[in-house]
């Protein structure tokens, strides 16, 4: 998957208004708050990864928490224009709705990657 840039400024235009201090503030609370979603997402993951003889109502569970971070993820990133982070969050959301165990793993590598590119394309916009 690639699009253009990590965040889509003109999305992040509209939806701050043009304010620039607001979208800084924005991208620094997305930040913050989608490394927390992912290191759930990353805890729930390797627990099913690394536990033998889950039983299905612990992966079910297991599931639904990776789908509540997911769906949060979904939307954070689709207010600040983060259309690829967006578009993981939605396939991993879906997968872990569906019971797909084996896909999370790959989606959460996905979002980790493309994090990166997100919060280094954040730290230029904040020198500017």
């Amino acid at each position: 998957m690639t699009l253009s840039a990590p965040i889509n400024r003109n999305r992040l235009q509209e939806y701050s208004g043009g304010d620039i201090e607001f979208e800084q503030e924005l991208l620094d609370l997305f930040v913050t708050d989608a490394r927390q979603h992912l290191n759930r997402i990353e805890d729930a993951v390797n627990g099913m990864s690394s536990a033998t003889g889950l039983q299905r109502s612990d992966i079910s569970q297991t599931l639904e928490i990776i789908y509540e971070e997911a769906h949060q993820l979904k939307g954070a990133s689709g207010n600040i224009g983060a259309d690829a982070f967006q578009s993981i969050a939605a396939q991993l959301e879906q997968d872990a709705k569906q019971e797909l165990a084996e896909r999370c793993e790959h989606h959460l590598a996905d979002l980790k990657r493309v994090f990166v590119d997100l919060t280094d394309q954040v730290q230029e916009w904040s020198k500017v």
